[in-house]
């Protein structure tokens, strides 16, 4: 596990809750387990991921479930970004840049996938902003890992 830094007070099940009613989906349970203590949260060690397409991606911070945060609160950014954003993507984390990774949903499978959304591709043809990462959150907690310099 991951040494987090936390940002905000402990959110309650109520604020996630109340999040999926208003986005009409159910977050994966160990996302919805970890939240609680660290929504907003960033990583202290290992911050970094790889996508299907690219190594080295950079985690940021988790987004917020309190509606007072200005830039990370999840119902913010969904509809900052909602007009580039596939329909089946729903932002949970960003990197430095202004990019998330998103839970993209099917009807194929309970659980989403982890995908790596590029806000300038986004803004060219959202169809092609999405990039796989892991299959499952889990999966993607245990794919980070930490920079290492290569001199």
């Amino acid at each position: 596990m991951n040494n987090w830094k936390k940002t905000e007070k402990p959110c309650s099940e109520a604020d996630i809750a109340y999040v999926e009613q208003q986005l009409g989906i159910r977050f994966p349970r160990s996302f919805r387990e970890m939240m609680i203590d660290y929504h907003g949260a960033y990583a202290r060690e290992k911050d970094v991921f790889d996508t299907a397409d690219e190594k080295g991606k950079a985690f940021n911070n988790f987004v917020t479930f309190f509606s007072n945060d200005r830039y990370s609160y999840i119902l913010r950014v969904m509809d900052n970004i909602s007009d580039r954003l596939p329909g089946n993507a729903v932002p949970f984390a960003r990197d430095p840049g202004g990019n998330y990774l998103c839970f993209r949903y099917s009807d194929s499978s309970n659980e989403p996938e982890v995908w790596y959304w590029d806000h300038e591709l986004a803004f060219e043809d959202p169809t092609t902003s999405l990039t796989f990462v892991a299959h499952t959150f889990e999966a993607f907690l245990d794919s980070l890992y930490e920079w290492v310099d290569e001199e």
